[in-house]
């Protein structure tokens, strides 16, 4: 079920392994787990599980139930989409308040430069969240030219000024360009 760690072994390390078990469907939506069955799998005690457990809780991918076990709260196409959504809204906040802009030739760095480019700790606090998890794990499975090509467009129509026009192309081209990849990969 999962991997041996090696001699740094975290919660966080712990907690990664989980994460792509759950953004990779290899764990269910509703599964139930248990400390001591993951503990036991990895060869380790119960203390950093239960720490990974708790961080992987907080991020909304485990749901603790009453008889002491977690269930899964795994990842489905609606919930996908809901992700790419987020980031899409939090993405054009940014634009609102943005003073420069640096995009980059990767997907998850372009957006991560957007973001924290709003120069406001708040909007940058915010919308740092919408890349973590799920979204992350796609950029990196899901490299794409085309998705790369329209972000330097919308990289060049924010340098010009265009906002509005950026911001309509994020909500629209872009978001069915990955509509379409997750439709393709939750059909499996």
């Amino acid at each position: 079920m999962m991997e041996k760690l090696s001699n740094a072994t975290t919660k966080e390390a712990i907690a990664q392994q989980l994460r792509e078990l759950i953004f990779s469907r290899q764990l269910d939506d509703g599964q139930e787990i248990t400390q001591n069955e993951v503990a036991d799998s990895l060869c380790l005690s119960r203390m950093p599980v239960r720490e990974a457990f708790l961080v992987l809780t907080e991020e909304g991918l485990l749901t603790r139930l009453a008889n002491r076990h977690i269930a899964v709260n795994g990842i489905n196409h609606d919930r996908a989409l809901v992700y790419f959504r987020h980031l899409i809204m939090c993405d054009c906040m940014a634009m609102d308040y943005m003073k420069t802009h640096n995009g980059s030739s990767d997907e998850r760095s372009w957006h991560e430069a957007l973001l924290s480019s709003s120069g406001d700790p708040l909007i940058k606090a915010v919308c740092s969240s919408s890349l973590k998890g799920y979204t992350s794990y796609f950029f990196e499975k899901h490299r794409s030219p085309d998705r790369s090509a329209l972000l330097k467009k919308i990289s060049l129509l924010i340098d010009e000024g265009k906002k509005a026009e950026a911001a309509l192309l994020l909500q629209g081209e872009y978001l069915q360009m990955i509509t379409s990849v997750l439709e393709v990969e939750f059909a499996q």
